[in-house]
């Protein structure tokens, strides 16, 4: 998707497939909480056509945003980026309410891709659309820690499993170097039909490709995705999200642990109202300090590492192993 190293010291996606359930609340706030940790972080509004993080941070107006870079009214992304009223928090405003800025050619999002690798910065916080539109899975599989928001409610569940599974499977077919090896993924992503498990595709390559096969075992091994639970109304629904982390692994091969869960409570819904993040409105709420446990765990991450681990590095010794399987902790429940 992009360079080995990109100047961003490490790039997060905060996906879901599903609107509303939280995607963008997750990435305002987590955002806030690296800054207040002394990070210089940009959030990035990718949601084309329905973008709203400018409104949740109080911006009345956002000026040329992403659209402006992509219809080539500013030349360069960084002049889309705006101030927020957090110290080292700064944002790319999406595109909204203009008629075809959500069906943008896929040179126009090399181009936004291309720049946003370049931005420099300590945290790139995406906030990526709803659906698995190419789009929304181009700027989540572009991160290095793909987060996946999900309610513990049958259709967010599905609906996040989907987003993922096409996720993983866009990943792998971008790991085709030219129109052949990109033809052999795709037929073997066929095989066994939509309900089959990734190993099935990894075996297939294993006899018409074996030489992507390594690349592709790298990838899903050290996929970056983690689990963020919205909505959560009491412990007992904390097993759905621990049961889909487990189906992921199981079928697409990818870890997928739970690290965070946020509960239902009415100050969430409240600072989206009064265009402040919950970090700034109400810093000491239950939710509040999740978020920023949430953060602390991604920034201890060791991003360089797991990028050269998925280029193909060797793997480190077991003891050392810098990416290892992150827990659910005692704090969730």
């Amino acid at each position: 998707m992009g360079p080995a190293w990109p100047r961003a010291r490490c790039i997060i996606a905060v996906g879901g497939g599903k609107g509303g359930v939280g995607k963008s609340v997750v990435a305002a706030n987590l955002a806030v909480a690296m800054a207040q940790m002394g990070k210089r972080t940009l959030v990035f509004d990718a949601d084309l056509g329905a973008a709203n993080l400018h409104t949740m941070f109080g911006i009345d107006r956002p000026g040329p945003g992403l659209q402006g870079f992509i219809a080539r009214v500013v030349d360069s992304l960084d002049e889309a980026v705006v101030a927020t009223n957090v110290p080292d928090l700064y944002l790319v405003p999406g595109s909204a309410g203009i008629p075809g800025c959500a069906n943008i050619m896929h040179s126009q999002k090399q181009r936004v891709l291309r720049a946003l690798y370049r931005l420099d910065y300590d945290v790139v916080v995406i906030d990526v659309g709803a659906g698995v539109a190419y789009n929304a899975l181009d700027f989540f599989d572009a991160a290095d820690l793909r987060l996946v928001v999900m309610a513990p409610q049958l259709t967010s569940i599905q609906n996040a499993y989907a987003f993922l599974k096409s996720a993983v499977f866009r990943v792998i077919l971008q790991l085709g170097q030219d129109r052949d090896a990109k033809a052999k993924i795709a037929k073997a992503q066929q095989i066994g039909g939509p309900t089959a498990p990734v190993s099935a595709l990894v075996d297939a390559l294993r006899q018409t490709a074996p030489d992507l096969v390594p690349r592709v075992e790298a990838e899903l091994t050290h996929f970056g995705c983690r689990i963020v639970g919205n909505y959560v109304f009491q412990d007992a629904e904390m097993a759905s999200l621990m049961n889909i982390g487990r189906l992921i692994r199981d079928y697409l091969r990818v870890h997928a642990p739970l690290i965070g869960a946020l509960r239902a409570q009415r100050s969430i819904h409240d600072s989206v109202n009064r265009r402040v993040p919950l970090l700034l409105s109400d810093a000491s709420s239950r939710n509040a300090r999740e978020l920023k446990r949430i953060a602390r765990m991604l920034a201890s991450e060791n991003v360089a590492r797991l990028r050269e681990l998925r280029a193909g590095a060797p793997e480190p010794p077991p003891e050392r192993q810098a990416t290892g399987p992150i827990e659910v902790v005692d704090a969730l429940v």
